[in-house]
């Protein structure tokens, strides 16, 4: 059949298609979908290029696990949810590997501008401040002491009457809980700020 006659038919015809094979109905269905794809993903991580890999992996997975997709599926709705967890596991990753709160000015941890500023911002933090009141009274005393009150292992030491080495293991261990549970609840928050911004 020729191409232009596979730019009529509905989404359902050429899933169908491509699902048998069709590599035709396909490359329609890519043509329909991918700048759009690109452009969910590129809202959200802000590199054109990642953005563009994330698209194009989402697009090939779905040809090479065609065999495996039911025919009644929408395939706007498949789609969508396919980029949606891209997005989140790409975050996931990021956030795991870079979220180092230890490096990060509180200033600059309070007022990202990522993802829709104003509600990212709110969100972080109400994330920032419920991650350090749920750590033990004495973690919580001497992170706070250290990242609000700028104050050295030394003085914290000094004021609170125990030693630089109780200090940092308290620091390193408080340091490990906000770096895990920072990274899943941005995750998660970049994750419910999509659902209504999709195409």
């Amino acid at each position: 059949m020729k191409k232009e006659v596979l730019t009529v038919l509905s989404d359902s015809i050429l899933l169908r298609r491509f699902i048998n094979g069709d590599q035709g109905a396909f490359d329609m269905l890519f043509k329909r979908y991918h700048r759009a794809s690109f452009q969910y993903c590129f809202k959200f991580i802000r590199d054109k290029p990642m953005s563009e890999e994330l698209a194009m992996d989402v697009l090939f997975r779905i040809w090479k696990n065609r065999e495996k997709l039911p025919e009644n599926i929408e395939f706007s709705f498949y789609l969508r949810r396919a980029l949606k967890n891209a997005v989140y596991n790409h975050f996931r990753s990021k956030l795991a590997e870079t979220v180092h709160i230890d490096n990060i000015p509180e200033e600059k941890l309070l007022s990202s501008s990522t993802v829709d500023g104003n509600i990212l911002d709110a969100e972080m933090i109400r994330i920032y401040e419920e991650t350090i009141n749920h750590l033990s009274p004495q973690k919580q005393l001497v992170f706070r002491m250290s990242r609000e009150e700028n104050l050295t292992y030394a003085q914290i030491s000094e004021k609170l009457g125990i030693s630089i080495n109780v200090v940092e293991k308290y620091m390193v261990s408080a340091l490990a809980i906000c770096r895990r549970q920072l990274a899943e609840k941005l995750v998660s928050v970049l994750v419910i700020l999509s659902l209504n911004l999709f195409f």
